[in-house]
């Protein structure tokens, strides 16, 4: 549930960010993540997006 801790990856979304790549979806979150705004966040943010994508790999299989 959303709210609940951890957000739930529709599988909609999920099939969109596989489309793209790893890296490329690594890529993008690392750049996104070194702009001065998110900054101060980029340390847990990264991880995040890193279990993100293995989340993504397993809601699709």
């Amino acid at each position: 549930m959303v709210g609940e801790g951890k957000p739930v990856l529709l599988a909609e979304c999920c099939g969109e960010l596989l489309k793209i790549g790893k890296d490329c979806y690594l890529g993008i979150a690392q750049i996104i993540l070194s702009s001065y705004e998110y900054i101060n966040i980029a340390s847990k943010a990264i991880p995040k997006s890193k279990q993100t994508w293995n989340d993504c790999i397993h809601a699709c299989n």
